[in-house]
């Protein structure tokens, strides 16, 4: 269950069966020029499936992705992976000179638009006002936020409209062509238990943003 996108309908983010969770973004501090250059470069395998959706598709686990490293080359791209037992942060740099991992089974991670670890962020070219801004308010909530935390916490930190409409988790844009949250996805994978799934999107953003869909799940894995 996830978020397809786009004319050719992209998997973007979402659960497996396996309870193997996978989101991706662009490293948009990486010049236009270069991603476009890098666009003919990214992974696809035979049946034209990009890095996210193999992944999606063929992995169980995030221990199971990172052995696929050569699934993440080539297009600028920030992946963030999770099951019941790790998460891990995945920076692509341009042409895959470095591919950064950072995982762990206690704590948080976190990602916009931009490199964050330390091998990849000389590969940032300009950080984008709103890339940093909503890096530090998530930050900002999760240092906040009563622990352990709860589904319900998560939703409402995606809903955050506290910097405006540019700026915030939760972005309404200031101007017909601004950026804007289009969709929201909420995932708790808890070991031998069901998957607990909350979904948010609009199905036609450039005619209305106000007429949201909800989807709330839960249900079994295969072991």
């Amino acid at each position: 269950k996830g978020i397809f996108a786009g004319a050719k309908q992209r998997f973007q983010m979402g659960v497996n069966e396996k309870g193997l969770f996978v989101a991706s973004s662009t490293a948009g501090s990486v010049s236009l020029a270069t991603r476009r250059y890098q666009m003919a470069r990214r992974f696809k395998d035979a049946e034209g499936h990009f890095s996210s959706e193999w992944i999606i598709r063929h992995a169980s686990s995030v221990a199971e992705a990172i052995g696929h490293l050569q699934v993440f080359k080539g297009y600028p791209t920030n992946f963030l992976l999770a099951d019941a037992k790790e998460i891990a942060l995945i920076e692509v740099t341009p042409s895959a000179k470095v591919i950064a991992v950072q995982r762990i089974s206690n704590g948080v991670l976190t990602e916009t638009n931009h490199y964050t670890l330390n091998s990849a962020k000389r590969f940032n070219e300009t950080i984008g006002e709103s890339s940093q801004a909503r890096l530090t308010k998530i930050q900002t909530l999760l240092n906040e936020t009563a622990k352990p935390y709860t589904h319900t916490a998560f939703i409402q930190m995606t809903q955050n409209e506290d910097d405006g409409p540019d700026l915030s988790l939760f972005r309404v844009g200031s101007k017909p062509q601004s950026p804007k949250t289009l969709s929201s996805i909420v995932v708790k994978l808890a070991a031998g238990k069901p998957a607990q799934l909350s979904l948010r999107y609009l199905p036609n953003p450039s005619y209305n943003m106000t007429r949201w869909k909800k989807v709330e799940e839960s249900y079994p894995r295969h072991k």
